[in-house]
């Protein structure tokens, strides 16, 4: 449509997660022409370093050069503003916002204010080893006074494995050990989950999720999608409108 912003997306932090939100991006505007949706400007950049090997320091390759270069990028092509469907990625967020002169959304902060707006008390994170290391998403929630909840070692390392070993894999996810992490956390008082890995929104693609009724209560009902929070925001800021 006329006189909407140009969405600029920095993609493939992973793959799939991108395709994921591109989906979101198009089925949450309130739409029945093509002409409705925002113009969207992507760039999947899947080779970029991993950035929860560099956080934790298991890798030297800074994926900050990469992401750089791809925002600029993105603005020379004329994007209004950008995204990044990833939360491990916003560890590098000033130094980004430095780098270019058109606004990021952030994805922790917008998360963060989502879950303020809902009343949530104490919020358990399931994410990445290097979300959990930074503390970029946990702060962003504490700064609202909100209790954060973290996995118990044990339950990161299974976490990273759902997420690399199988998700990004392109494995069958295992939902038994996913539904036993996530009771364990609202057992231990959090009110609220975060899916805070833009991979994990792909468990409720999984073809045996039918099969695991419990484990889809949990994703429907328990979990905030970080993904539909990022799609939502960048679909106000275009001004495109947003589905109800």
């Amino acid at each position: 449509m006329i006189g909407m912003k140009k969405i600029g997306i920095i993609g493939g932090l992973g793959p799939m997660a991108t395709v994921y939100y591109l989906e979101l991006l198009t089925r949450m505007v309130d739409t029945m022409v093509d002409q409705g949706h925002p113009r969207i400007l992507l760039q999947s950049i899947s080779d970029s370093p991993d950035r929860t090997a560099y956080i934790t320091g298991k890798s030297t390759q800074s994926p900050l050069p990469l992401l750089v270069e791809t925002a600029r990028s993105l603005q020379n092509a004329g994007a209004d503003f950008l995204t990044i469907p990833c939360v491990t990625a916003h560890y590098f967020y000033e130094q980004l916002t430095q780098a270019v002169d058109i606004p990021i959304i952030n994805l922790v902060e917008e998360t963060a204010e989502q879950l303020a707006v809902r009343g949530a008390r104490k919020v358990g994170i399931l994410a990445t080893t290097g979300v959990h290391q930074s503390g970029v998403l946990a702060q962003a929630i504490r700064d609202r006074g909100i209790e954060v909840l973290l996995p118990d070692p044990d339950s990161r390392e299974r976490l990273m494995y759902i997420i690399y070993k199988q998700i990004k894999a392109g494995r069958p996810a295992d939902l038994s050990e996913f539904e036993q992490i996530a009771e364990n956390m609202l057992a231990s008082g959090a009110d609220c989950l975060v899916l805070g890995c833009t991979e994990l929104p792909l468990l409720k693609r999984e073809p045996e999720l039918a099969q695991h009724v419990r484990t889809k209560e949990l994703l429907e009902n328990d979990c905030l999608d970080v993904l539909e929070v990022l799609a939502k925001h960048a679909i106000i800021n275009a001004g495109a409108k947003l589905k109800k």
